[in-house]
């Protein structure tokens, strides 16, 4: 009587297969359930959102110019074609539409202003979260790859928690639409050791990103993202920095190999961020958005003459 049972081998060849065919339906569901709720949330007529930026650059880690991290708090809302927002403690206050923006310093008047707030200072970065959504609900599926779900709660509401990474060009293209914070370093030069001047060679950029999803509305309710870029600087260079008052802050680096990390190591996930090692030549942007009152909230009071420099009637 001729055996049914399949040879070993073949057995674990056809397992494996069903296994790996079994995961990639279900990475095919997560992303098509997150790709729903981008989706969804873009077309929201009016949404409030709060930010939480901070900034760990690597040079300033390694120069005498200071290393803390920069933080950057800002609260507002779109409704419409209008986006309101203000930046930190200071009571800044900007008010953008149709390409222009207005700025004031608590109650003065509205005035016409580009990159810059009231007082001229350089305007942080204020994220548009309808593009944010949009921009990542718009990524192809090679790049929208969910590798991680987990349940919890923003603000006591049921969430589901979409993780994936993108790098490499995707990363470099998400950098540059402005729909997250890109690296705000200082001015910078290399010298190398035979005095040539030159550009800094390409960094490497990868960014993970954690969406939360409210498991009742299906609206994105959160999304964080961990942006790493890592500086190629070649052994013995002179890097120099403009300081405030126009002088040179420099240092004599001798670029020493970093210890890896365990690269075997499972990755360890909280809130749906994956916990990475920060190497001394890697930058890092941590940014925190928080999404409500989709489709409630109210855009603020600007005068009249406000809404004419915008060109609003």
């Amino acid at each position: 009587m001729q055996s049914r049972l399949l040879p070993h081998g073949l057995a674990a060849v056809l397992l494996a297969s069903v296994l790996v065919a079994a995961q990639d339906s279900n990475d095919a569901r997560a992303r098509d359930a997150l790709r729903a709720a981008l989706t969804k949330t873009s077309k929201v007529e009016a949404i409030a959102f709060k930010s939480l930026e901070t900034q760990d650059d690597a040079l300033r880690r390694r120069l005498p110019i200071g290393g803390e991290s920069e933080d950057t708090q800002v609260t507002g809302t779109v409704t419409g074609d209008v986006l309101a927002a203000s930046i930190g403690f200071d009571d800044d206050n900007i008010v953008a539409a149709r390409g222009r923006m207005l700025a004031r310093r608590g109650d003065g008047e509205w005035k016409l202003r580009r990159s810059c707030l009231a007082d001229g200072r350089p305007l942080p970065f204020v994220a548009d979260p309808r593009l944010l959504v949009e921009t990542l609900a718009n990524l192809p599926d090679d790049a929208l790859q969910v590798t991680h779900v987990e349940s919890g709660t923003v603000k006591d509401a049921e969430v589901r928690i979409y993780g994936f990474t993108v790098s490499g060009r995707v990363a470099d293209e998400l950098g540059l639409t402005g729909a997250l914070p890109r690296a705000t370093g200082g001015h910078m030069m290399m010298i190398f050791g035979g005095g040539g001047l030159a550009e800094p060679p390409r960094p490497e950029v990868s960014i993970d990103l954690a969406v939360s999803v409210d498991a009742e509305s299906g609206y994105v309710v959160r999304v964080r993202s961990r942006s790493y870029t890592k500086s190629q600087l070649p052994g013995n260079v002179q890097v120099r920095f403009a300081g405030a008052d126009g002088t040179e802050l420099a240092e004599e680096e001798e670029v020493e190999a970093e210890t890896p990390a365990d690269k075997d190591a499972p990755l360890q996930f909280r809130k749906g961020l994956p916990q990475r090692h920060l190497g001394k030549d890697t930058s890092l942007i941590e940014f925190d958005l928080a999404l409500s009152r989709h489709g409630e909230a109210k855009a603020p009071a600007v005068s009249e003459a406000g809404r004419k420099l915008l060109g609003l009637r």
